[in-house]
This record gives structure tokens, C-alpha cells and sequence, in this order.
């Protein structure tokens, strides 16, 4: 089971038994600004999408922003995969 850790700690408490029988809890942490960068790189690079040097300070400004605004329901990487695929349907 996977989810955001207040939802996941609001569903493994709904049931007496569960907190027993899943006894491993793995925090997954954020992603930093400079690493959602990576991984836009990243995506852009197997998709053969150069990313022109004039973009990477607005993209690093974003995720820094996107950071630093992030609340319980922050999509990390997926939100990093949603900005990509908006973007790659503009090309």
C-alpha cells in the first residue's frame, strides 16, 4: 500500500488490525527542486526533446516554487510528469 502519510495513517488506524499486520512504514521524502529538474531533463532526453538552455532557469524557478508551495497532496515526480506532458503536447 502506497499514499500520502497523513491518508495512509488515517487508514491503517481505521482497522485495529492492520497497524499489526502492515508493520513496515517506508517515508518516501520529497524530491528537492534541483531533482525534479533532473528529471524533467531526463524525460526530455528519452523522448529526444532538447531542452534549450534558456528554459532550464524558468523550469529550475518553477520547481523551486513548486517546492516551496508543496502541501500534503504535492505530487512530487508525477508533478514533474504532468508539466512535461503538457509540454510536450505544445511542440
Amino acid at each position: 500500500m502506497a499514499g500520502y502519510p497523513a491518508n495512509m495513517d488515517n487508514f491503517i488506524n481505521a482497522n485495529p488490525g492492520l497497524r499489526r499486520r502492515f508493520p513496515t512504514e517506508i517515508i518516501f521524502e520529497d524530491y528537492q527542486p534541483e531533482e525534479l529538474l533532473q528529471i524533467f531533463t531526463k524525460k526530455a532526453e528519452r523522448k529526444n526533446l532538447p531542452i534549450a538552455t534558456s528554459l532550464v532557469d524558468p523550469l529550475r524557478r518553477l520547481f523551486n516554487r513548486l517546492y516551496e508551495q508543496r502541501d500534503q497532496n504535492f505530487g512530487n515526480a508525477g508533478e514533474v510528469e504532468n508539466i512535461f506532458e503538457k509540454m510536450d503536447t505544445l511542440k
